[in-house]
């Protein structure tokens, strides 16, 4: 699961950089789906003017895996490699370096991020904005995220 949670805070992060708009992130599994985890990115379709950027957030997720577990198999990701070279328009070697690379610069968000998802199952997108932004902010995510979820819980 731990391998799992990572693979999806990689997606989230890099989702987040790119500014798109990011829906729940979950390590539950959904079986109909044959999906172990899901990292939903809120786009226009047939927008292709973010094909490549879409392109590297499903790299990000499989080199975000990679750093954690670098002995893991990887057989279960061919969802994420099938849309990332479809939407690379022949760049996928360079677009996967970009994701490489973002993974790396984003790694104690991205640590953070799985590690919130190992402890709930699912993060809502804004529950992932507010840890990346804690982390960029020097701050302790734990705490800012328990404040937004309990200023949530009394607007309810």
């Amino acid at each position: 699961m731990s391998g799992v949670a990572y693979h999806e805070a990689g997606h989230a992060v890099v989702n987040l950089r790119f500014c798109l708009k990011l829906g729940p992130v979950t390590i539950i599994p959904d079986h109909n789906k044959n999906q172990e985890g899901s990292c939903t990115t809120e786009r226009e379709r047939g927008d292709g003017s973010i094909d490549s950027k879409v392109a590297i957030v499903f790299l990000a997720g499989y080199e975000a895996h990679l750093k954690y577990d670098p002995a893991a198999d990887f057989g279960s990701l061919a969802y994420d490699g099938v849309e990332a070279i479809r939407l690379s328009h022949g760049r996928i070697e360079e677009l996967r370096s970009t994701a490489a690379q973002m993974v790396e610069n984003n790694w104690r968000q991205i640590e953070a991020v799985a590690m919130a998802l190992i402890e709930d199952g699912t993060l809502k997108g804004e529950e992932c904005e507010i840890i990346v932004g804690s982390i960029d902010e020097g701050k302790d995510w734990r705490v800012v995220l328990e404040w937004y979820r309990e200023s949530i819980r009394h607007l309810e």
